[in-house]
């Protein structure tokens, strides 16, 4: 069933007021989109009108129909962003040689993993 909530999903998620914004950009209808992603009308005005969230097989049809990203479907703006001072040492760390960059993602990944144990040990 095409309406029903993906329980995968987030449930404070705008995503109502994004399909809305982004369908009436792109000058559509709730039918065209709906028939677009292949699901039936009363199941988009379900999504439109946050009764229910779209499963996640219909995610990419439904971003790709619309003209935007799936993040941008599916996640709030700050979500999306990085600070500033992150996006200078991910556009410097892009200007590395390739083995530089994987022995950067290795210390990156294995600093990560040591915080989330550290936080999962204080919440014992």
């Amino acid at each position: 069933m095409n309406d029903t909530t993906d329980s995968t999903l987030r449930d404070d998620m705008n995503i109502p007021q994004t399909l809305r914004t982004a369908r009436k950009n792109r000058g559509l209808t709730q039918r065209e989109v709906a028939e677009l992603v292949g699901v039936s009308i009363e199941a988009y005005k379900g999504w439109e009108g946050g009764r229910h969230h779209p499963r996640s097989e219909n995610v990419a049809p439904l971003a790709q129909a619309l003209g935007i990203s799936t993040d941008e479907l599916m996640m709030e703006a700050q979500q999306r962003s990085i600070s500033e001072d992150l996006r200078a040492l991910f556009n410097a760390a892009d200007k590395l040689p390739d083995d530089k960059k994987r022995q950067l993602r290795t210390a990156i990944k294995g600093m990560l993993l040591a915080i989330s144990q550290e936080q999962l040990d204080e919440g014992e």
